[in-house]
């Protein structure tokens, strides 16, 4: 007489917690977000009184004590220098980021956080981290500066 094996009638059971565990403490992803201060790409907006106008793609404020913003393609990101990470990171470094955002890119992503967040970020889980890549002067590293998508009306 074949010995049965109740125990398979557990695994499911037994599994489950490991299972909730991966996913509910999945990593956050991490998203990098191309700056090149050097561009002369512009993009069409509206200038308030129904005419179009061009502005830079990307567009930089002067760094200070409290921070720096940046814009994307008239989108607004901020980096706190109190609460928020700034790097150096070269190119060839392991740490530099494989996969970097172009603006176009950059507009889709905030469409689909904006479409979850109306109003920017909130704290959650699956919020993404954003850093801006500014990219430097040839030869010279990266910075890599964690920012938050800000929403506003021009």
């Amino acid at each position: 007489m074949p010995m049965s094996l109740p125990i398979f009638k557990y695994l499911p059971a037994l599994f489950a917690p490991l299972i909730f565990c991966e996913t509910a403490f999945a990593q956050v992803d991490t998203v990098y977000l191309r700056f090149d201060r050097d561009s002369k790409e512009v993009y069409l907006k509206e200038n308030g009184v129904g005419d179009t106008v061009k502005a830079s793609l990307y567009y930089a404020t002067a760094e200070q004590d409290c921070g720096r913003e940046f814009y994307i393609n008239g989108l607004l990101f901020r980096h706190d220098s109190s609460r928020m990470l700034k790097k150096r990171v070269a190119e060839e470094s392991a740490d530099y980021p494989e996969k970097i955002l172009s603006a176009n890119e950059v507009v889709q992503l905030i469409s689909n956080l904006q479409d979850r967040y109306p109003f920017g970020s909130k704290p959650s889980e699956d919020y993404p981290f954003l850093f801006i890549v500014f990219q430097q002067a040839a030869g010279s590293p990266s910075i890599l500066y964690e920012v938050k998508w800000q929403y506003y009306i021009e």
